[in-house]
């Protein structure tokens, strides 16, 4: 089977630490001091004689860098591999829609598209699976326009604020649009889930309330509750998503400042980030940063849809750039799969053109069979990680026991096969398979039996 074969706003909350540790270096003392010396060119690393520095970290040259890339004086992500790959496209074009994971557990789950414009309203919704590569669609209860939040909730369903219609809906299989609503008022909201288990939701300003109410729902009370409002006003569609403990909200204030600010869930507080370049939908990845994919970018003396991508790192509170997509598109949407990847989907590319295609980022790993005897061999093979780097896979969600070790080619494809040992113990399980250098990790469910 491939793990999410062709996905934030749509992801489950990203464990802040749920990207593998940089390792610390075995050789000289000095490399692990906590300071800047020893020819390095950033604490602890850099220089001929520490490990390389992360993403974000000062550099030279590109031997100074983890990732291999120096960009004048800091280390970036590479341009690739890993790539945006082509994935299965829609059944349906479709801007200013919405997206997210419905989860089965054991990190399977769908990937769920909602409603959106095709020169009129649509009410229909598509459902990709990932472990059979196919599209289903249907009909929702309503025609839900334009630029809709949804999010994965706590128990795995799908959850959608209908602003203009001043409803809350949720899908698991078939759709319930009789939830309790959002505060009158919400015309355009951001929706993202907490590490608290928490939809948190923020309304864009509208006359009717205070500017930026910041609100939760708890998906089991079926209960709104308001909170503390953004420092910044936000008079269009707020985008967001989660990282750790953090809620991300990314907006355009007046159409050339795009404030990007963290709401922290532990101490209600919120902080000024560093701002990107453009604003655009953002997704919470599995390797601890901030994915800000595509929207509307500069072209001489106007603006248009671009590919671009950037991630954020919220230890150094810097954008890189990273591998841009194949298509430029606005009014998409953006999630994490099952598996961890990002999905970019739909949208509009061309002035009025609408897109069903769907891109996919991250490493591309199959099993030979997903199911082992106990003390049986699993045979893993891959493709799309960081080229020349050391690929590990480890039992659980997050880098645990290691299983086994391979190295990947200039263009990022395992040189072999690993064949590694699946356990003796009768069970359903996850393993986590994880470069050295993009560190972006993945997930693939298998079975012991």
């Amino acid at each position: 089977m491939e793990a999410g074969a062709g996905g934030g706003a749509g992801a489950r909350p990203v464990p802040a630490d749920a990207a593998m540790a940089t390792p610390s270096y075995p050789g000289d003392p000095a490399c692990n001091d906590g300071q800047e010396n020893n020819l390095e060119t950033d604490v602890d690393c850099g220089g001929p004689v520490c490990r390389p520095c992360d993403v974000h970290r000062s550099c030279t040259s590109s031997a100074d860098c983890l990732t291999g890339s120096c960009d004048g004086s800091l280390c970036v992500l590479a341009s690739g591999p890993p790539f945006w790959l082509p994935g299965v496209p829609m059944k349906s074009a479709r801007g200013g829609h919405g997206a997210a994971t419905q989860f089965f557990g054991n990190h399977r789950g769908n990937l769920v598209v909602v409603g959106g414009f095709l020169q009129s309203e649509l009410d229909t919704y598509e459902v990709f699976d990932p472990e059979s590569s196919s599209w289903t669609s249907g009909k929702l209860p309503a025609a839900p326009c334009c630029r809709l939040p949804a999010a994965s909730g706590p128990d795995g369903k799908v959850y959608l604020v209908y602003g203009d219609q001043h409803a809350t809906w949720v899908y698991d299989g078939s759709w319930n649009p009789s939830l309790a609503p959002p505060p009158d008022g919400c015309v355009h909201a951001g929706l993202a889930l907490g590490a608290d288990k928490l939809l948190y939701v923020l309304c864009s300003h509208d006359s009717q309330l205070a500017p930026n109410p910041l609100m939760t729902y708890d998906t089991a009370l079926d209960r709104w509750a308001t909170l503390k409002p953004t420092p910044t006003a936000t008079t269009n569609v707020p985008w967001m998503t989660s990282l750790g403990s953090r809620i991300y909200v990314l907006s355009t204030e007046d159409g050339n400042q795009y404030p990007f600010e963290a709401f922290d869930i532990d101490s209600g507080t919120w902080s000024a980030l560093a701002t990107p370049s453009l604003p655009s939908l953002i997704v919470g990845a599995p390797d601890g940063r901030v994915y800000k994919i595509a929207g509307f970018g500069p072209q001489g003396a106007i603006y248009a849809p671009t590919a671009a991508v950037s991630a954020y790192d919220p230890t150094t509170d810097r954008w890189t750039p990273v591998a841009p997509l194949t298509l430029n598109r606005y009014d998409h949407a953006v999630t994490a799969g099952p598996d961890g990847r990002l999905y970019a989907i739909g949208g509009v590319n061309n002035g009025s053109v609408y897109t069903n295609s769907v891109e996919v980022y991250g490493p591309v790993v199959s099993l030979a069979s997903s199911t082992a005897a106990p003390g049986g061999n699993l045979t893993l093979t891959g493709h799309n990680f960081a080229a020349q780097a050391k690929v590990s896979i480890h039992l659980g969600a997050t880098a645990d026991t290691l299983l086994g070790t391979g190295r990947t080619n200039a263009d990022g494809a395992l040189d072999s096969a690993i064949v590694f040992r699946a356990g003796v113990t009768p069970g359903d399980y996850v393993m986590t398979v994880i470069d050295d250098k993009s560190r972006f990790p993945v997930t693939i469910p298998f079975t012991v039996k």
